[in-house]
């Protein structure tokens, strides 16, 4: 099966979205697939290739929106696909529509959450834009399947238009876990001076969807029992607004701004952190929570969007309601009270994990390719 498979957003651009389309690539040409990734840039350094495939196509894209459809509508015409996959209804969805032509090639949308989901209290999701949200229905009116990445997501896919015979629901997934050097782990705690401090991590981008505001006001309450660090492995547009909270709560020793991490750093970090926290108001999925129980760690994440079907309450993690930072304190309080709870919930993680392993999920992807073409 030749299967094209297009993101106009892939690495070195760092976020959930570009990992999980690098080792879905990846994952399903290990099934022995063949699959060519088209980026708008060239990626063939970000990718890892084994007899060939994923072959990393460049697109070539600029500032002219014409002059890249007319690139994606080459390409296409030159590799001849059996099926196309685009991440994303807009632009990926659109931009291949409109490439594609009058061409049947059968079209699989994923959607990873702002194409669909829609939060006007905190003014997020491509569909408050009436405009927009016009091109989505459109756009999903004409594809073939439309994946989303977890069952909180059903319902945003309905109400953007999407028809239920079309929906399917698979979850994003991760390739199998890097050893981490302790040397690395060991430099990370005396980095930052975790020696004498438990480590609380969060990894996200900044903005409000994030949640970050609540983790910040929680922090007080859990200084008042207990001796902590918070690494912030974040960057983004809200940052002014939290560093005036931690500002206004005198908390600047208590925590250290990584920026973007990636990479050994970002393994390390995980590694070494004590609790890993994601307090999120909405997450379609919430891949890097994955990423946190294969080193065995405990989670306490918000339960909102998709994250509820990752972390099940007291057995592989913990789950406080979205935006209460007393609750949210508690939770952090309760594992830092009890090692032996740590422990079990991060060894109960690491197991529960393995049902997302991205072998598992290219299969799915496949069966639904397979199902589309059989049609």
């Amino acid at each position: 099966m030749k299967i094209c498979m297009f993101t106009s957003s892939f690495l070195p651009t760092i976020g959930g979205l570009q990992y999980q389309v690098k080792w879905l690539a990846e994952g399903i040409a290990e099934q022995g697939e063949q699959i060519y990734l088209l980026t708008p840039n060239d990626a063939s350094a970000c990718i890892e290739i084994k007899d060939e495939y994923p072959k990393n196509i460049n697109l070539n894209f600029g500032k002219s929106y014409l002059q890249n459809i007319m690139n994606l509508r080459r390409t296409l015409k030159q590799i001849n696909p059996d099926i196309i996959h685009a991440h994303t209804i807009i632009p990926d969805g659109f931009y291949v529509l409109l490439a594609r032509g009058l061409s049947k090639t059968p079209l699989i949308i994923t959607s990873h959450g702002i194409d669909i989901v829609k939060i006007k209290e905190i003014n997020y999701g491509y569909r408050l834009n009436l405009v927009y949200s016009l091109i989505i229905k459109g756009v999903l009116k004409r594809c073939n399947k439309h994946i989303v990445v977890s069952n909180a997501m059903i319902k945003y896919a309905s109400d953007a238009g999407s028809s239920h015979d079309k929906i399917v629901v698979i979850p994003n997934g991760i390739p199998p876990r890097k050893e981490v050097a302790e040397e690395k782990v060991e430099l990370i705690k005396e980095k930052y001076n975790l020696q004498d401090n438990c480590c609380i991590l969060t990894l996200s981008g900044m903005r409000p969807i994030k949640g970050l505001e609540y983790l910040i006001r929680a922090l007080p309450i859990v200084l008042t029992k207990h001796n902590v660090h918070l690494l912030m492995a974040c960057r983004g547009e809200y940052e002014a607004h939290i560093k005036a909270l931690i500002e206004k709560f005198n908390l600047s020793k208590h925590i250290t701004f990584l920026g973007f991490v990636s990479g050994d750093e970002k393994l390390a970090l995980l590694k070494a952190c004590d609790i890993f926290c994601i307090p999120s108001v909405f997450e379609s999925f919430g891949i890097v929570i994955l990423e946190a129980m294969q080193y065995g760690k405990p989670v306490v994440a918000s339960e909102a969007g998709g994250m509820p079907e990752i972390i099940d309450n007291g057995k592989n993690g913990l789950l406080v309601p979205p935006k209460e930072s007393k609750k949210l304190a508690d939770a952090i309080c309760l594992l830092l009270d009890d090692e032996n709870l740590r422990r079990t919930l991060g060894r109960e993680a690491e197991r529960s994990v393995n049902k997302y392993s991205i072998e598992i999920v290219a299969q799915k992807y496949i069966k639904v390719y397979e199902e589309v073409l059989r049609r």
